[in-house]
């Protein structure tokens, strides 16, 4: 037997959160510009490329770079 889901009508949209903003500045960089994670502020290497991985999607034209630094990890704007 399928459920039978009541259809509400005109009930007010819910607003929804948007995220303000990056926790890390790629909008805010030029080519040459680089930024230091300390090794504290970031669960892992692997999640910090996979969030310049998405910067570099998400910014066309740019492209972002993560190397190991000491004591954390250093991303750079290399185009």
């Amino acid at each position: 037997m399928a459920i039978q889901y009541k259809i509400d009508k005109k009930l007010p949209m819910p607003t929804f959160k948007t995220r303000a903003s990056s926790r890390y500045p790629f909008s805010e960089m030029e080519v040459g510009d680089s930024f230091h994670v300390p090794l504290m502020d970031v669960a892992s290497g692997k999640s910090l490329r996979q969030t310049s991985y998405a910067a570099n999607r998400k910014h066309k034209g740019k492209v972002f770079r993560v190397a190991d630094a000491e004591g954390g990890y250093r991303v750079f704007r290399v185009k």
